[in-house]
């Protein structure tokens, strides 16, 4: 029988089948009347064939599907059952218990638990899911003869605890890609928790949690993560995240691998994309095996200073320090930069949409002819102290470039200490 006959038997403002054909083989057992009190039991299978689904709420469209359903008592079991959502083709196992108590108006025990592996995950196939909800309403047929219970099968949907777990052999997201992705989520009614992901990233690793708090039409959606990135490799990072929106500084610029913990709050629109200006967080980071090539402000900074001295390739010794996030605002607390070209301390603000504006310590030391130019010195840390210095500032002008002056009376770090202010009123 073709599929979208069960739309019209069914019911449901949900979950609707748009194409495909099924055999069904099912005993059931269980009260004829309302006054009936007997306990329902459900037993057989339902075959599916090239059948495609969508679940309305969120316009979450599965197409190829083919698999079977087993009815055991109260329970549905999936064994497995393979589909497509866009490019992605996922095996779906698992079982939702004590789903046929629905017909006797008993929600209270049911519960949902699905497996999902792939070998190839493409995320922004799973997007539409962390949208906003939509209204939906669908015309009940006078066919309609399971409407009542499937509607309580529909607000289990909607609003209840379905927990899902996702296995990828590779995982893409626009530039971003990893390999072997573990997921554990649970959408419980609009709230998406991220319990936990695992991905290999190049040599390194990244641990997420996330909660998400879906809203109604008007809304922005509230989003908390929390991230740990190990010896994660800078250039395919940068390169992944499109450099983060920023030029000055980008992946053919880096080398070297990234240790991070990362706190942050946003919001997305409807569309899942993050709120403008809602970002606000921490990000503290050790850097290892740095190197800088080939990029245009340290040519500056040799012209100001460092006069004669090759700033075409620079390894750093391990750099540590945060960055406190403010809507676009990347502000970097005072940062010791120990290279085999210079020994310098640098904080500031990063403005995606106004660039840079950072203060520049250089220690006089610096002119010593005894440095290391293969070694880096050993870091004296960022509350080192750098004896006598001259003071750079590096801000980017009117036309977009980098400028490098002199600044003996750190009008820089005022600027910081005035953003600071603002940020925490």
């Amino acid at each position: 029988f073709g599929l979208d006959r069960l739309n019209d038997i069914t019911g449901s403002q949900t979950m609707q089948f748009t194409k495909g054909s099924g055999t069904m083989d099912i005993v059931y057992r269980g009260p004829l009347s309302e006054n009936d009190t007997a306990g329902t039991v459900v037993n057989g299978h339902l075959d599916i064939d090239s059948a495609a689904i969508v679940y309305l709420p969120y316009q979450f469209k599965l197409t190829n599907i083919k698999g079977r359903l087993l009815f055991k008592d109260q329970d549905l079991v999936i064994e497995q059952l393979s589909a497509r959502t866009g490019s992605s083709r996922i095996m779906i196992k698992g079982i939702a218990h004590n789903l046929v108590a629905l017909l006797d108006r008993n929600a209270e025990n049911v519960s949902m638990n699905w497996s999902l592996s792939t070998p190839n995950l493409d995320l922004e196939d799973l997007l539409p899911l962390a949208a906003r909800p939509a209204a939906t309403s669908v015309r009940q047929s006078s066919k309609s003869v399971f409407g009542a219970t499937f509607s309580r099968v529909d607000r289990i949907l909607k609003e209840g605890a379905i927990h899902v777990g996702i296995d990828a052999v590779d995982l893409h997201f626009r530039k971003f890609s990893g390999a072997h992705a573990k997921a554990d989520l649970l959408f419980d009614n609009r709230e998406i928790k991220l319990n936990r992901v695992t991905i290999e990233q190049g040599g390194g690793s990244l641990e997420l949690k996330a909660t998400l708090s879906r809203q109604g039409a008007g809304e922005s959606s509230p989003l908390s993560l929390e991230s740990h990135l190990e010896r994660v490799d800078l250039p395919h990072l940068f390169t992944a995240f499109n450099n983060f929106g920023q030029d000055a500084i980008t992946a053919s610029n880096l080398k070297g691998n990234l240790t991070a913990d990362i706190h942050m709050t946003g919001k997305l629109n409807d569309k899942a994309k993050i709120v403008t200006n809602s970002l606000k967080g921490t990000v503290g980071f050790t850097i290892r095996n740095g190197q800088l090539v080939d990029f245009a402000p340290m040519e500056k900074v040799t012209v100001s200073v460092l006069k004669k001295r090759d700033l075409s390739e620079i390894r750093f010794a391990e750099v540590q320090d945060q960055l406190d996030i403010d809507s676009t605002t990347l502000t970097v607390h005072r940062m010791e930069i120990n290279s085999t070209a210079f020994t310098l301390f640098a904080e500031g603000t990063y403005d995606l949409k106004t660039g840079a504006d950072m203060s520049l310590q250089i220690p006089f030391s610096n002119l010593s002819k005894n440095r290391n130019q293969d070694i880096p010195p050993e870091s004296r840390g960022n509350d080192g102290k750098a004896g006598p210095s001259v003071r750079l500032r590096a801000k980017t002008g009117e036309d977009g470039k980098l400028k490098v002056s002199w600044d003996p009376f750190k009008k820089a770090l005022k600027k910081v200490k005035q953003h600071a202010a603002a940020a925490h009123r």
